[in-house]
């Protein structure tokens, strides 16, 4: 009976060390994720900012339109439409000296929200003086959001 004592006591030692090696790996894994975690915490407000989780077709248009206003352009018109999932599709109509129209064109690729300008269509005002023309312009181009449900990972902890 000692012997088969030993043994299922050697068996068990293994066993759970076994167990106990399976654990720390677990703990280490979660100290990682939990670093992880911390890391892209701090970027998340940025991503949502350059791919927001809606649409916000309005905060995007109300960016676009200071973005013409700090740069001296005249934004006559800006429309806005839904084509297709995860997209907003936007029209701008303005006009400005060529400095203003370049650097607002700058200042709307630079904006936090993911935009694509697609096309960008240039005339110049006839009535305007020769030497520093006012030029009419026409901008077409895409804001973009995520459209699928996130889940936002909690405190909570579950145990085996």
């Amino acid at each position: 009976p000692v012997l088969i004592d030993i043994l299922e006591a050697r068996d068990q030692q293994e066993e759970l060390s076994n167990r106990a090696g399976q654990l720390s790996s677990k703990a280490e894994s979660i100290r990682t994720a939990e670093s992880n975690i911390n890391e892209y915490s701090s970027s998340f407000e940025l991503l949502t900012e350059a791919m927001p989780l809606a649409p916000r077709q309005f905060h995007m248009l109300n960016q676009i339109q200071l973005a013409g206003e700090i740069e001296g352009v005249n934004v006559g018109q800006l429309s806005h439409q839904s084509v297709a999932a995860e997209t907003v599709d936007f029209n701008l109509i303005g006009s400005g000296q060529y400095e203003q129209v370049v650097s607002f064109v700058r200042r709307v690729e630079n904006l936090p929200r993911l935009i694509q300008l697609n096309n960008i269509s240039l005339s110049t005002d006839t009535t305007d003086d020769e030497s520093n023309p006012s030029l009419s312009f026409t901008v077409t181009g895409t804001g973009y959001y995520y459209n699928e449900e996130v889940a936002l990972l909690n405190d909570d902890v579950t145990e085996e």
